[in-house]
């Protein structure tokens, strides 16, 4: 991924005049484009439809700084207000360098499903991404060009023989992938239907199962589990997880917790923090002795969320703090934090 950059550059030529409703359209596209990879970059699961949440519309949206006559040369910028860390991305930044690593990789002849992926790994993400790229692209009967320029990078022109390629990438785009979720299987139907609902730390998931793995589906109701399976979407704009393995439905009793939010930037932490989840009385309890964490919450994803919060606390507390100021004990933690979360993150 390249270097924070906080602008795009869209250049637009023909041989007619350009019309505001063409215009308009490709900055619609592009801008949709970016609100999907920020979605995704907040750890949404893709949605089939509905608007995109505030956060990601407020730290996402384009704004236009610069618009030279003559043919289309259109400088924007993202909108987000993030106070910006010194070797940190805001998500804004980190949305615009991972459209542009995807418009690189779409612009190579052999492109493939697997360099997509490596760059989101979310099959229906990236779907729903290359349907706003595939609608801008101009084809080979086009009397346009499009270019973007990220930052102060050269202008890169779409190619018009790759919307073939692009084309056959949606084609083969399936409408089942692969996915985990973590939870506790709250609920349990043995009828035809073969269902089950996981409280998962992204709220209710609805599963279904096959019959040979009935006994181990009914044994597991109550307990934090972590299953892996195909999601199908539904009308209703969700999904369904598919299980037909043992493997895929895994008795645990904790979560990794792998990402630190401070500021609105987010991270991926230096070293996960194992929480250990508890349910009680109608509510979860989520805690690490080692850092002190507790929450205690009706659903999983609050009790996670609780947590998350109180990491951010200590953070503030006893690292974005004068070290000189804190006690031998809370030095010891500053220094349990500075492992969890890394160094350069510390912003005094």
């Amino acid at each position: 991924m390249k270097s924070s950059n906080r602008n795009i550059k869209l250049t637009i030529k023909g041989e007619n005049e350009i019309s505001v409703p063409y215009l308009v359209e490709t900055l619609q596209h592009i801008q949709n484009a970016i609100y999907q990879i920020g979605d995704h970059l907040v750890g949404n699961p893709a949605r089939q439809k509905g608007d995109f949440p505030k956060p990601v519309k407020e730290y996402c949206t384009l704004l236009i700084t610069e618009l030279e006559k003559g043919s289309i040369h259109a400088t924007m910028e993202v909108a987000d207000g993030q106070i910006r860390i010194e070797s940190l991305q805001t998500l804004g930044e980190e949305s615009l360098c991972v459209t542009e690593d995807l418009l690189v990789a779409l612009s190579k002849a052999n492109v493939s499903e697997e360099d997509l992926h490596s760059i989101i790994r979310d099959q229906h993400r990236v779907n729903k991404i290359l349907r706003e790229f595939y609608s801008m692209w101009p084809d080979e009967e086009s009397k346009l060009s499009i270019s973007f320029a990220f930052g102060k990078d050269k202008n890169r022109e779409l190619n018009p023989k790759q919307k073939g390629k692009i084309e056959s990438l949606l084609n083969k785009a399936p409408e089942e992938c692969e996915k985990e979720v973590f939870g506790r299987l709250v609920e349990v139907r043995v009828d035809k239907k073969r269902s089950i609902q996981i409280d998962s730390v992204e709220g209710i998931i609805k599963c279904k199962y096959t019959p040979d793995i009935e006994d181990l589906v009914t044994s597991s109701l109550g307990k934090f589990v972590r299953v892996r399976g195909k999601t199908s979407p539904t009308s209703t704009g969700t999904f369904v997880l598919e299980i037909d393995q043992e493997n895929c439905l895994e008795p645990l009793s904790h979560y990794n917790l792998r990402l630190f939010k401070k500021d609105n930037v987010i991270r991926k932490l230096e070293k996960a923090v194992n929480i250990e989840l508890y349910f009680e009385n109608d509510y979860y309890i989520a805690s690490n002795d080692d850092l002190g964490l507790l929450s205690a919450q009706p659903t999983l994803k609050q009790a996670i969320e609780g947590v998350k919060e109180e990491l951010t606390v200590l953070w503030s507390e006893y690292v974005e703090t004068e070290e000189n100021t804190l006690t031998k004990s809370g030095k010891i933690l500053r220094d349990k934090l500075l492992q969890i979360v890394g160094e350069s993150y510390v912003q005094l």
